[in-house]
């Protein structure tokens, strides 16, 4: 992997319920190979000012270590987001658009001064001074694979994945459950993503679109069960 990599990130997110989010799972997932079925552990550790500063902007901060491939030695990444406007595109309601920027660190703590990417920099940099805390840790497994929909202009590929697992804060120990399907946008027409959302809804009595990400579901968590002293 490089040492650096940014893009931008147009998805919708959506909560269901465990039992239907099996049900979406089995009927998409038919549609492909079970070779083309990938599965990975997502623990982050999201951080944030004292005083929540990314948060209020809607911007999230976390880091990860990520195992190394082929024998490669594993390394930690962090990985900065910020709202983004989607260009030339009518973006899908409820969508969210967000810059992506991902860097290599040498610890789990994330480092201001590590991004590379000019507009996240110029972004962060009234907080390049500010001490950063630990907020919370998102422990999710994901089930994802990509489809393609459609045909001439209205053709497009999505990644698909299947979220389960919890949002976390220690002192209280308190956890808040995740359960949720993402549709990305990989190229081509958003009207592949507004299929499957509308083909989600009538298998899943329990969706909803959710315009919070796990960093402000996080941070909201935290917030209702301050740190005890």
């Amino acid at each position: 992997m490089k040492s650096s990599h940014s893009e931008t990130e147009y998805e919708l997110k959506i909560d269901v319920s465990k039992s239907d989010l099996e049900k979406v799972f089995r009927f998409f997932a038919r549609k492909v190979e079970a070779s083309d079925i990938s599965h990975k552990c997502l623990p982050r550790d999201y951080y944030d000012t004292p005083n929540y500063d990314l948060d209020k902007k809607k911007d999230s901060f976390r880091a990860q270590y990520k195992q190394g491939r082929g024998g490669s030695p594993g390394y930690y990444e962090q990985t900065y987001k910020h709202e983004k406007v989607l260009n030339g595109k009518k973006s899908v309601k409820g969508a969210l658009v967000r810059g992506e920027c991902k860097d290599k660190i040498p610890t789990n703590l994330p480092n201001v001064s590590a991004i590379s990417d000019p507009e996240a920099k110029k972004r962060i940099f009234p907080f390049k001074n500010k001490d950063l805390m630990y907020v919370f840790t998102a422990v999710i497994e994901r089930r994802y694979f990509e489809l393609t929909l459609g045909t001439g202009k209205k053709k497009g590929r999505v990644e698909l994945a299947f979220d389960l697992g919890a949002l976390i804060i220690h002192n209280p120990e308190k956890s808040q459950p995740i359960s949720r399907i993402e549709i990305e946008m990989k190229s081509g027409s958003d009207q592949a993503m507004m299929e499957i959302e509308e083909k989600i809804f009538k298998i899943a009595p329990s969706a909803k679109v959710c315009t919070e990400s796990n960093s402000e579901l996080g941070c909201k968590l935290r917030r209702r069960y301050p740190i005890v002293k």
